[in-house]
């Protein structure tokens, strides 16, 4: 739910980096 979150804030661009990211937002 957080990328949904993420996603709506900085759009999908920033989902992309979240999977480099992701220790900090459980996928």
């Amino acid at each position: 739910m957080a990328l949904m979150q993420i996603e709506r804030q900085f759009g999908k661009g920033s989902i992309m980096k979240l999977g480099q990211d992701n220790h900090r937002f459980p996928v």
